[in-house]
């Protein structure tokens, strides 16, 4: 799914193309294919502001509204909307 509303149906989290995307052909498959970082997540309100979080593609929020992860080249990307920054996601198993 391209785009997610935020769980009190206030924002909607969406991904779209740069201006100019790179893409590949993969014979296997016989498809066009697009790297992540050619994507970007915005978030608009209902007041219509909209805001650009980063680079990014399948946006999903956290239950209480703060946070948006993403999927980026390098894993999951997560965006903190009250601060404005932006971390890669660390799993405790795996980053201890």
């Amino acid at each position: 799914m391209g785009y997610r509303w935020d769980t009190k149906g206030e924002r909607l989290a969406f991904f779209a193309f740069k201006t100019q995307p790179e893409r590949y052909y993969d014979r296997i498959t016989s498809q066009d294919l697009y790297e992540l970082n050619n994507w970007e997540t915005f978030v608009i309100g209902l007041d219509g502001q909209i805001k650009t979080l980063g680079v990014g593609a399948r946006p999903a929020w956290s239950p209480d509204g703060r946070y948006i992860a993403v999927l980026q080249s390098g894993g999951i990307g997560i965006f903190d909307l009250e601060n404005g920054s932006q971390e890669p996601f660390k799993h405790p198993l795996l980053h201890e």
